[in-house]
């Protein structure tokens, strides 16, 4: 068996290429751990969905096993919501009845008779069992009996909340001509290898993408475009691919003692990022994709 968390985070190309033809010629068992849809799509026969707590398994690989998953949360969500409404018309109508009996109830009542009227009692005895107001009074149980029902039957259906996810990285477009120039220099990547690097400019509206294989010098051409910009820290927002063990514990501890309106605020970009917030409220050992959802609005 050949259990697999993430294999092709952080590769390029041609590197996770060769991982996923690696994997395909495994002839075992295998689980695999993966956020990667082609490679899920390529290696797995089934497909387990973990949402709230609950697991789903569906064969097929990822894309038919999701459309079916959306298909089968659709139905669900559809359900509950016929539930809801049934529920919403049965206390309404129940409360109806209850009012009706209760009003039933007062014009049969005996308080206001005199003690010693036994011909009023009388009276009030046989319409209690001849008219419409015992009637009154049992469909008021009746239709409590099934507002109870339906609350149970509406605990059962559980789905998970949906959220329509959005979030704004707010910016403004610097108003010098140019942001920055980097000379053209070398670094030392290693005892063996070195990247030269050419001048480069930076304009206020550039769009820059910097590709290449793994050990290239990207990041180290990205810290040494950031050691060179001229700009205030809080107009800065740095992603790094990593973050320390202890970068991470401080991310979590500044995000516990944020006020409380600026934590709602960070708490809902998470949320609108794919992670639970509220764990972290009281986690000591930060969770990577969380502690760089929180990097995001604190900047």
């Amino acid at each position: 068996m050949l259990l697999v968390d993430e294999p092709t985070n952080h590769l390029d190309v041609e590197t996770a290429a060769l991982v996923k033809q690696a994997l395909q010629r495994f002839a075992g068992t295998g689980l695999l751990v993966s956020h990667d849809r082609s490679l899920l799509d390529d290696l797995c026969c089934r497909i387990m969905f973990l949402h709230s707590g609950n697991a789903l398994v569906i064969p097929g690989n990822y894309t038919a096993a999701a459309a079916q998953e959306k298909i089968s949360a659709d139905t669900l969500r559809d359900r509950r919501q016929r539930i809801k409404n049934k529920l919403r018309s049965l206390e309404a109508e129940s409360k109806r009845r209850r009012q009706e009996a209760q009003r039933s109830e007062g014009r049969v009542s005996k308080k206001w008779l005199h003690k010693n009227d036994s011909d009023g009692r009388a009276k009030i005895n046989l319409a209690k069992l001849t008219s419409k107001d015992a009637v009154a009074g049992n469909l008021a149980a009746c239709f409590g009996a099934r507002v109870e029902r339906a609350q149970h039957e509406l605990a059962g259906v559980k789905v998970e909340k949906k959220y329509d996810l959005a979030f704004n990285l707010v910016g403004e477009k610097c108003q010098k001509d140019l942001l920055v120039r980097v000379k053209a220099c070398q670094f030392e990547l290693s005892p063996q290898r070195c990247i030269s690097l050419p001048e480069f400019a930076l304009y206020p509206d550039d769009r820059v993408g910097i590709t290449g294989a793994n050990g290239s010098g990207k990041s180290t051409f990205l810290r040494h475009i950031i050691s060179s910009l001229d700009i205030p820290q809080d107009r800065l927002i740095y992603l790094p691919q990593e973050i320390s063990v202890l970068e991470g514990a401080a991310i979590i501890r500044e995000f516990q003692n944020l006020p409380a309106r600026v934590l709602g605020e960070v708490c809902s970009y998470v949320s609108c990022l794919g992670s639970d917030p509220e764990g972290c409220l009281i986690q000591q050992c930060p969770v990577r994709a969380n502690c760089e959802n929180f990097t995001l609005p604190s900047v």
